[in-house]
Formats: structure tokens, C-alpha cells, sequence
């Protein structure tokens, strides 16, 4: 079920509207409608403690457009949703459904590719009190927006591009794309206008009866400003009409909430439009840098706060209450927003969690100054006594993970770093590679110099340095090649390394053993190989493992060189006791990708990856990897870790990174200053755990609910939930 829009009455009742199929969501059978045909839309009533009163799907048959590959079809959606005095429910949205069910009509059949609707639920749910198309020949029409009044009338901002709905009045000069349309009390129609918007952001309709809406107004040639306005109550005229300058102004909807004494808010990503008693300033002057953007108008129209947020290019959802709080809601992958009363004090998927008692538990330590990208290596430099996190840049710690600082780009503008390793036997020296480009640099230099360059349409996808002679190892798909004079000369290695399926495997990893020199391993997509003479001859251990084992990680027995213990994505963690002749599984269920030993506790094993619901585990071995448990408290990061490092000197300590960030949820309230209704301050602003903010409502008492989709693990459809923030 996916929500789009929410709603809250005089109660703190929740109204959730959108669109799905699932048969089993709760309250069906309190409804008009149980039975989903197709994708319908749905409303759903919520009490204020979050019980389910009732919810009903309201829909026909899913429409079928012919095209591509066979075509597709579109589903009926509720994409507005208001609620009046008498608790009677309004939606609107859009339906391709020639069956919709229709009711006291004013349209009764749907006359382009699809049409907009609007429906009015009895306060119980079970009966529609009306319920209409909304729509013109030739013109394909969405309703977006949608108000409620005392007298139980309504009014429907819609999307009408081709202009073929014919309104009463038009403020629009003739060129406006979408349609305000105010319905009386029993639905009949009782006037429409076109207004100057191409693009629908947000709509509102204050108590003395005047509609608000905001949007971006376009030409044949560009889309370069919004357009806030107000109509009367008779829709014939325009009380104000105000513009915003930025060049793309129709590339994200903008959202509108209305603020006591005639003020409205809006926001929206900005690209270049001005500013006014800033709160930050524009954070970026690329051509195509776009951020979240809040302006406040009075009740003439005139911009009186017009600022950038701060929050990067996410897109805000606002609402506003009785007392002129504003709340903006983001969903971001930022990960150094600032926290006031935080719920969530940090972004759940780090990008780097620090354990600091065995992996029994684990939290995210540095909160600002790390990029909000996946953390691509994690490496740590035993003589340094420093972390280094790779993502486009390098930023080294030297606090366990608490503070960091920007090292340098790998390749100084030539190229990105991609893995990085440092020389564990010369203080200083680290290499870095980053497709065909292999770096180097040492300690004291300004910069780092490329040092090999392989064949062009080749990559490396590792480099390791020898814990026994500095040499330098580097593989990817053109096989392994070694440096031992620093990268000055290199040699190929692979010429013994076997080939799969007429071509070498793509090597992964590469792993010393750390006790024999002269023993390599080779991780590839396909199985497992060593070298018992520096990379001269290669034997195959890929029969023994397992039918085509995705290898992602090795880890070695400290007291015995013999055992192996090998992370694989399709059959969890395998052993061997045999220096790799034969493998049993110790953990099944799992897609592992990083797997490490204690190295002074040396029967703890540890393995990262996801469990079979795919979920972010973290496994512990206190028997040499016989068996295993899950550990990993407070780890609640959303996509797989990418790198595990276990601190050589101090073992208590753990760092672990995630493969990727996802969008989570941030919200900020802004207060205005009593003696000054144009100056704002942060009230609070905080993270939340999970989930995309679809909609956001301001309730009387003055708290917030938002509504939240979540899909993790990956799903067809999101799950519907709701969020109450005290006030």
C-alpha cells in the first residue's frame, strides 16, 4: 500500500490515502469497499493512538495503455485527501477504470486516456455519499489536491495539460494547465477556473473560503519560475499572483501549508531563486545544483522569508500548524544534518558503525564529516595508528572513527580512489587504485603519482601489500600483477592462474597468508585459488568449495595456517582444516561479505552480510567458527556491510561499513520568533529509523504525523505506517 497523502481532524484522527491491493490491510471489513480490483485507491482511518477504525478501497479495474512491450496498466489512486467538521471524508486522484464506481455524478463515464475523481465517504466508511469522473475529451486529467469546507463543499485542484477542460473562469490568460473546482455540498459542480500553474504543487483552502496553490508556470521553452496565488471565494478573480524566479522550477513539486493571520509557506527544490533573512545560503553554485528551499508569504502575497535549508537536494513535505510552526520533512542520505531534541540522532546506515566491545554491540560514532555516499574500502594503517575510509575521497581518523579528516582525492583530479592499502612495514606509504590507474603515495608529499596503468578496457578490483616484503599486488579482470620495488617495475601474475569458461575470473580479493610467505590466495566471482610461489603457478581450490561459491572474503586461523574460513554470498561461511583440500559450511542462510579473525583473541571468528530475509546481520564465533551466533546490537544499517576491520592492536574495537546509504527520513520544525513572525528558529530536528515520508500533517494540539511508506526487505509494494510526534 502506498501512501500519498494524509489527512487529521479536530479528534487527532489519521487519514491515510493512496493507493494498493493488498486484501488483508486491517479494517477492510468495516469499509465500503473490501475486495481491491486491481490497484485501487484506499483510505484508511486511524484513531488517535494509532488503531485501525476502518479503510475501504474506492476503485474499478485497472486501466490498460497498448505500447512497449505489450503496454501497461495504470492504477485508480487517491492523491488527495480532506476531512470535514462532520468527519466525512473527501478524495481525489486519478483512475483509467471504466467501471469507477459512480454516485450522484456529475461525470458519469471516463472520457480521456484517464480522468481525475473525486469521491465523498460517509464518516463511518461504509457508504459513498458521492462520487464522480473528472474529466475532458482528448485531455488526460489528474486531481491532486483536494479541501474541505464547513458546509461540506469542496474544492479539487487538477492537472489538465491539453487545457480541454472548459472552466467557468480562467485567471490564466488562456495558457494555464491546471483547474481549480469547487463542489457543493451534495457534489454538483459549482464553479471552475484555470489558473496560470503547469506543473501542481501544493494546494490549500484557508476558512474565509479561498483557494491557495503553488506550482511551476512554464512557456514552450522553459519552466523558470513558481507561482504562488489566491483566488476569492467566488473563483472569478485573483487576489494576488506571486513569482519566484529559478531556472527549473519544474523539476521537483513544490508543497504548501497555510500559517495564521493570512500567511502561507511553501517549499520546493531551488536551483537559483533568490533569498530573503536567510536561514542558510545557497549552498552550491553549480549549474545543476538543486536544494530543499523554504519561502513565506504575507497575506498580500509579498515574500517575507525566502531561504535555502541546507539539507542537500531532497525534496521537503510541509506542514504548519495553529501556532505558525512550520515542519519540513526530507527523506535524505545526508549524514551530518544537525540534531535539536532528536529522536534519532544519526542516519541508520552510518555510513560507518564502530563496535567497541567485540561486535556485541555496535553504533554510529561520527555523524558530520563523512560523505553520504557507501563507504567503497576501509583499511586500517597499523603504523599510523589511523582508519582509512575510501568513498570518492580518502578521510583518515586517528580517534577510532569519531572525528575524520578529508585526506585527498586518489589521483589528485585523474581519477577516483576505489581500494586503498598501506605498506604495513613503512610508516607513510599507501597505494590506491581506481579502474585501470594504480596510485602511490608517501608520507610528507603533496600529492599521489600514478605508478601503473593497465591495458585499457581492463580494472583493478583489488591491491594488497605483502606483510612480508612490502610487494605490492594488485587483480582485477586482466588477472594479478606484482610490484616489489614500490611500483616502480610490475610483473604479471596470473599467467599460472587458471582459466573459466575460456576466459580468467575476475579476482575480487586478494589475501596473504599471513604466516608463510610466498602464499596468496585469489578471490574470484567463481571460486578460490593459491599460489604457494608468489604468483608463478596457481592451484585450482575451486573444485573443493562448493558448485560455483561467490567468494567475497577469507579469513585465517591465527593458531593454525591450515584453517580457513571463506565468506561466500551463495553459501554462507564455509571452513577447512586442510589449508583449502576440503570445506564444510559452519553458517548457512546468509549472503556474507566480510569475514575476519580476532587477531589476539584468537577462537573469536567474525562474519557481516545479510540473513536470509535479508536483513543486515552480524555474526560472532567464540569456537574457531564450529558454530556461530548473532550479535551486532544497535547495527541497523539497511544495506549490506561492505568492509570489516578488527583493530590489530586493541581487538575490542570493530569498524564496519555500509555498501550504500538509503534515503531515511529527517524532519525539522521551525518556530517563529514571537516579537518577529519572519525570523524562524530550529524547535527541533531529527532523524527517524526508516521509511519514505509520503505526507505530513500538523495536528490541532500541535504535534505531527507523518506518513511513512516501508519496503525493506525489497518488496513489489511498500507497507503503509504512520508516525505521531508529540508536540
Amino acid at each position: 500500500m502506498t501512501v500519498r497523502a494524509i489527512a487529521v481532524d479536530a479528534s487527532d484522527n489519521v487519514y491515510l490515502a493512496g493507493s494498493g491491493d493488498a486484501g488483508d490491510f486491517p479494517g477492510l471489513d468495516r469499509g465500503f469497499d473490501g475486495t481491491p480490483d486491481g490497484f485501487d485507491a484506499f483510505v484508511a482511518k486511524l484513531d488517535r493512538n494509532g488503531g485501525v477504525v476502518w479503510s475501504t478501497f474506492v476503485g474499478g479495474r485497472d486501466g490498460f495503455v497498448p505500447g512497449g512491450r505489450g503496454g501497461f496498466s495504470i492504477p485508480d489512486s487517491a492523491n488527495a485527501i480532506a476531512v470535514d467538521a462532520a468527519g466525512q471524508v473527501f478524495i481525489a486522484g486519478s483512475t483509467a477504470s471504466d467501471n469507477f464506481p459512480t454516485v450522484a455524478a456529475f461525470q458519469t463515464s471516463r472520457l480521456g486516456r484517464f480522468d481525475g475523481f473525486v469521491a465523498k465517504l460517509s464518516a463511518d466508511g461504509r457508504r459513498l455519499l458521492y462520487s464522480s469522473y473528472i474529466g475532458a475529451i482528448g485531455d488526460s486529467i489528474s486531481a491532486v489536491g483536494i479541501a474541505a469546507g464547513p458546509a461540506g463543499e469542496a474544492w479539487i485542484h487538477a492537472l489538465s495539460p491539453e487545457r480541454r477542460w472548459i472552466a467557468t473562469s480562467d485567471v490564466s490568460d488562456g495558457d494555464g494547465q491546471s483547474v481549480v473546482l469547487k463542489l457543493g455540498p451534495s457534489g454538483g459542480p459549482v464553479w471552475s477556473t484555470r489558473v496560470p500553474i503547469s506543473t501542481v504543487g501544493g494546494f490549500a483552502v484557508d476558512g474565509a473560503g479561498r483557494a491557495h496553490a503553488i506550482g511551476a508556470r512554464c512557456t514552450l521553452l522553459t519552466c523558470d519560475q513558481y507561482v504562488l496565488l489566491r483566488l476569492d471565494t467566488s473563483g472569478s478573480r485573483l487576489q494576488y499572483q506571486t513569482m519566484i524566479r529559478d531556472r527549473n522550477a519544474n523539476v521537483y513539486r513544490p508543497s504548501l501549508a497555510l500559517l495564521p493571520n493570512g500567511r502561507t509557506a511553501f517549499s520546493g527544490v531551488a536551483f537559483d531563486a533568490p533569498t530573503l533573512r536567510d536561514l542558510q545560503p545557497q549552498p552550491c553554485t553549480i549549474h545543476s545544483c538543486g536544494h530543499a528551499y523554504l519561502a513565506v508569504a504575507n497575506d498580500a502575497g509579498q515574500i517575507d522569508v525566502a531561504t535555502y535549508l541546507g539539507l542537500g537536494e531532497a525534496v521537503p513535505t510541509l506542514s504548519a500548524d495553529s501556532f505558525g510552526r512550520i515542519t519540513v520533512a526530507v527523506n535524505t542520505r545526508a549524514v551530518g544534518l544537525p540534531v535539536v531534541r532528536p529522536l534519532v540522532d544519526h542516519h541508520v546506515d552510518g555510513p560507518i558503525y564502530v563496535s567497541r566491545d567485540r561486535g556485541t554491540t555496535f553504533r554510529v560514532e561520527s555523524r558530520t564529516t563523512l560523505p553520504s555516499s557507501a563507504v567503497r574500502d576501509l583499511a586500517f594503517n597499523p603504523l599510523r595508528r589511523s582508519l582509512d575510509a575510501v568513498f570518492t575521497g580518502i578521510y583518515e581518523s586517528r580517534d577510532e572513527a569519531r572525528t575524520w579528516r578529508l585526506d585527498t582525492d586518489c589521483g589528485t583530479g585523474i581519477a577516483e580512489c576505489f581500494r586503498i592499502a598501506a605498506d604495513p612495514r613503512q610508516t607513510g606509504v599507501r597505494y590506491g587504485i581506481f579502474g585501470d590507474h594504480v596510485f602511490r603515495h608517501d608520507e610528507g608529499a603533496s600529492a599521489w603519482r600514478q605508478v601503473y596503468r593497465s591495458a585499457q578496457g581492463t580494472y583493478q578490483r583489488t591491491i594488497v601489500v605483502s606483510p612480508h616484503d612490502s610487494s605490492v599486488w594488485i587483480a582485477g579482470n586482466a588477472g594479478v600483477a606484482t610490484s616489489v620495488n614500490g611500483g616502480s617495475t610490475w610483473s604479471d601474475r596470473s599467467g599460472g592462474l587458471p582459466n573459466l569458461r575460456g576466459s580468467s575470473p575476475t579476482v575480487e580479493h586478494l589475501a596473504f597468508d599471513p604466516q608463510l610467505p610466498g602464499v596468496v590466495y585469489a578471490l574470484t566471482q567463481l571460486g578460490l585459488y593459491r599460489t604457494r610461489d608468489d604468483g608463478i603457478t596457481w592451484e585450482d581450490l575451486y573444485s573443493s568449495v562448493m558448485p560455483f561459491p561467490y567468494v567475497r572474503a577469507l579469513a585465517f586461523d591465527p593458531i593454525s595456517g591450515d584453517t580457513l574460513h571463506l565468506a561466500t554470498l551463495n553459501h554462507g561461511m564455509l571452513k577447512s582444516v586442510d589449508a583449502g583440500r576440503t570445506w564444510v559450511r559452519t553458517l548457512e542462510g546468509s549472503r556474507l561479505w566480510a569475514a575476519q579473525t580476532d587477531p589476539l583473541k584468537r577462537h573469536i571468528v567474525y562474519a557481516a552480510g545479510s540473513d536470509a530475509e535479508g536483513h543486515v546481520a552480524f555474526f560472532r564465533s567464540i569456537d574457531r567458527g564450529a558454530t556461530w551466533h548473532r550479535a551486532g546490537e544497535g547495527l541497523d544499517m539497511r544495506f549490506e556491510p561492505s568492509r570489516l576491520v578488527v583493530d590489530p592492536v586493541d581487538s575490542m574495537r570493530l569498524y564496519l561499513g555500509s555498501s550504500n546509504l538509503q534515503s531515511v527520513p529527517y524532519l525539522m520544525r521551525l518556530s517563529p520568533d514571537a516579537a518577529n513572525p519572519a525570523r524562524f528558529t530550529t524547535e527541533f530536528a531529527t532523524y527517524l529509523a526508516h521509511g519514505h515520508v509520503r505526507a505530513l500533517a500538523a495536528t490541532l494540539s500541535g504535534g505531527v504525523i507523518a506518513a511513512l511508506g516501508y519496503s525493506w526487505p525489497e518488496s513489489i509494494q511498500e507497507q503503509a505506517a504512520a508516525v505521531r510526534i508529540a508536540p
